[in-house]
């Protein structure tokens, strides 16, 4: 509570410093731009459900099923190979190509695409996880959220800010995500850890489902907001990516969760 508090305090006084600066770091104005709220927005949710997958899955699958009834019992490396590399190779083949579905179909119809994949991802983890294809299927849903997600924002911060603000524009997108991210295995190792059973030592598959939801409702957030967004947007065309973006897009900025770099 402390710590948000005085995250709130320096956050207020730094944004009453930059509207008193004649040529501030970042306009304030930018930030509270409706268009640049929604890919910040969106990239803190994708983070969240990012993190909120990459964490139950792997925790899911190495339980000892004889132990608390659910899970398989993976090893370490089973269950990075078995059920997240599925998703990590899916988005290395992806991710070059997201960047060229942004530049035809613009960036919320391709963000509005991912937070759905996500979505269906999290609604399956959350439902349906006895067999093992179920969890791998979540998984590759989920991450193919995040790598969506990942070539459509930044086409969608350049077309909101003045060309001269496109660098510090995609770097607060940047921080927006790796926010989502903390936040995601804040939320998720806390809802796991309160739903240890004493007598097992694991968490109760109540929490898994706790935890999916919790990715759902991100996931949903960004079909939301992804929506008000085209409607509130006049129609325009598809979004014009700038070499340093389209090499933004195809970097696979997943890979985090894949292993992968």
């Amino acid at each position: 509570m402390g710590c948000a508090v005085g995250a709130a305090v320096v956050l207020t006084g730094w944004v009453l410093l930059e509207r008193r600066r004649a040529d501030p770091l970042v306009r304030p104005a930018m930030l509270a731009d409706p268009r640049t709220l929604v890919p910040n927005l969106a990239g803190v949710m994708t983070g969240i459900g990012l993190f909120a997958s990459f964490l139950a899955i792997l925790q899911f699958v190495q339980t000892p099923p004889e132990v608390a009834g659910y899970g398989f019992g993976a090893s370490v490396v089973e269950a990075a190979v078995v059920y997240l590399l599925p998703g990590g190779i899916a988005g290395v083949l992806l991710a070059p190509v997201a960047g060229q579905v942004v530049a035809r179909v613009g960036a919320l119809p391709t963000l509005l695409t991912g937070a759905a994949s996500g979505l269906a991802g999290f609604l399956l983890l959350a439902l349906l996880r006895d067999a093992a294809w179920q969890v791998v299927l979540a998984g590759l849903l989920t991450q193919l959220w995040a790598t969506v997600a990942y070539a459509a924002l930044p086409a969608l911060v350049v077309s909101a800010v003045r060309p001269e603000e496109t660098g510090v524009a995609n770097a607060v997108n940047s921080i927006a995500r790796s926010v989502g991210q903390a936040v995601g295995s804040t939320v998720t190792v806390a809802v796991l850890a309160a739903g240890l059973d004493p007598a097992t030592g694991a968490p109760s598959a109540a929490s898994f489902t706790a935890v999916a939801l919790v990715g759902a409702g991100a996931a949903a957030a960004v079909v939301l907001l992804t929506a008000a967004g085209m409607t509130g947007r006049r129609s325009r065309g598809p979004d014009r990516l700038t070499d340093v973006e389209r090499a933004t897009a195809a970097a696979g900025e997943w890979s985090p969760v894949s292993g992968l770099r």
